[in-house]
């Protein structure tokens, strides 16, 4: 395995904490003015919320840039390849599955219907599952939606 490879996937796996932590502690924390959007129902279009994904992109941008311009930090492009890849995926089981933002994948699909009905019970209480793409999440808590605690 190359070095390459093996960074944007180790990369990519982190994510998964990471985008659990911002989820967490900002999007329910000083974010939640953003992130209200996502909890207050489905909407035709674009939602508020959707402005945290795109600053995470706007990272990997500038990851890829300073990659490819800068000598000496080559290695951002396997680390910005793995955030993309992250967010790729996190889109399409998020977006498309879950929420169905575009009907392209079907209703049901065995493997992630765990992580869907986690993430929908998130929906209802603000507690519990916190990532997306795995089980492991932080315990549920009582914290209300805003308070970051």
């Amino acid at each position: 395995m190359t070095l390459f490879v093996f960074v944007a996937v180790l990369t990519a796996v982190v994510m998964e904490p990471i985008s659990a932590m911002i989820h967490r502690r900002i999007g329910h924390g000083m974010g939640w003015v953003l992130h209200r959007s996502h909890h207050d129902g489905p909407v035709a279009g674009p939602e508020l919320n959707d402005v945290i994904p795109a600053v995470m992109a706007l990272f990997a941008i500038a990851a890829f840039a300073t990659g490819v311009m800068v000598s000496g930090f080559s290695i951002l492009l396997p680390v910005a390849t793995g955030v993309t890849t992250y967010g790729l995926v996190y889109a399409v089981v998020h977006d498309l599955y879950i929420h169905r933002r575009l009907p392209l994948l079907p209703k049901h699909i065995a493997i992630l219907e765990p992580l869907k009905a986690a993430h929908l019970k998130h929906h209802r209480t603000g507690t519990g599952h916190w990532g997306i793409l795995s089980r492991l999440h932080e315990p549920a808590s009582t914290t209300e939606p805003g308070s970051n605690d």
